[in-house]
């Protein structure tokens, strides 16, 4: 069977990435030559959360169950958009003899037996990773420490250098676990 890999560029466009590519600004993305890329229209309005959660089940934010980062709970009250809220299954929930390794896919956690979760930078909290022994193991063999200091810093130079730092921890937290597990998604 052939392995299949998604990748997701919140905020990201064919406009603006094509011509990098053609360029040879974005050498990596020699990917798009033996895959398939498109165009995805968004969700109205297009915010990250229910855009990714739209797109990994296919209903739209009002089915979901939330349309921004956060859900009314009253006239004057709001709670954080999280997994808990969403309604539907998401396309993993519907696979049931594939091994699959979701890494910081925006607000997405899951204890299917069949899948590794690795919220990392688009989660509230960066531990919460499924299943316990992987958390383990990733906690003990990578810094996750960065994650939070991004977020605590003001400085913009130290910001930029800490985003470099934290691509380069979810690369090698995403090729030591496909290394190790072998995944087919």
């Amino acid at each position: 069977m052939k392995k299949i890999i998604i990748l997701g560029f919140d905020g990201a466009s064919w406009n603006f990435i094509l011509p990098l590519i053609e360029k040879g600004k974005l050498p990596n993305f020699k990917l798009i030559d033996n895959g398939v890329t498109a165009t995805m229209r968004s969700t109205f309005l297009p915010v990250t959360v229910p855009a990714w959660q739209s797109m990994l089940s296919g209903y739209n934010p009002a089915k979901l169950g939330t349309a921004e980062f956060r859900r009314r709970i009253g006239d004057f009250e709001f709670e954080l958009a999280n997994p808990k809220l969403w309604r539907g299954k998401m396309f993993w929930d519907r696979i049931r003899d594939e091994k699959i390794l979701l890494v910081n896919v925006p607000y997405t956690y899951s204890k299917s037996k069949n899948v590794h979760t690795i919220p990392l930078e688009f989660s509230p909290r960066f531990d919460i990773i499924y299943p316990e022994e992987i958390r383990n193991e990733i906690i003990q063999s990578f810094n996750l420490s960065l994650f939070n200091k991004i977020y605590r810093n003001a400085h913009m130079k130290y910001k930029i250098k800490l985003i470099y730092m934290l691509n380069d921890t979810i690369y090698n937290i995403s090729t030591y676990l496909i290394d190790k597990y072998r995944y087919d998604i």
